[in-house]
């Protein structure tokens, strides 16, 4: 399934930013053959000339592509995945939600568990697991 017209502005986006950085060093050739390089690298499929194109990008394709940008050329960690795994973890332990939220109130002053860093998830898996064992035992 084709992505949609905003996820496409989101790739373009994040491109237009790995092309920046990337313009320090090298020229543009060399920067439409990374571009090129990272389609191929997240299973777009080459147009009947071999070239890869932005706009046979599908939805697990494009997160694989930003994923691919933002980790090895923008150096950025990568947050997103990180972040879901944990809201995953946290979500299985089996806690009341709002039992999350009142950790996450005191601890991190924030109101809403979900909303928090992948940092701070980290920390707040590690309470709640903590928390969710003793709940077990009594």
């Amino acid at each position: 399934m084709k992505i949609s017209h905003a996820q496409l502005r989101k790739f373009h986006a994040t491109w237009n930013e790995a092309g920046k950085f990337l313009s320090k060093t090298m020229n543009k050739a060399e920067i439409e053959e990374e571009k090129q390089e990272i389609l191929r690298l997240a299973g777009v499929m080459p147009d009947k000339a071999g070239r890869y194109s932005s706009k046979r990008l599908t939805g697990s394709k494009l997160s694989t592509a930003l994923d691919l940008i933002e980790t090895t050329i923008l150096g950025k960690p990568n947050q997103k995945r990180r972040t879901e795994g944990l809201v995953f973890q946290i979500k299985n332990l089996g806690l009341d939600s709002a039992y999350l939220d009142a950790i996450c109130r005191d601890r991190f002053s924030a109101e809403n568990w979900q909303e928090i860093g992948a940092d701070k998830l980290q920390k707040l898996f590690y309470t709640a697991k903590t928390r969710a064992r003793q709940m077990a035992t009594i």
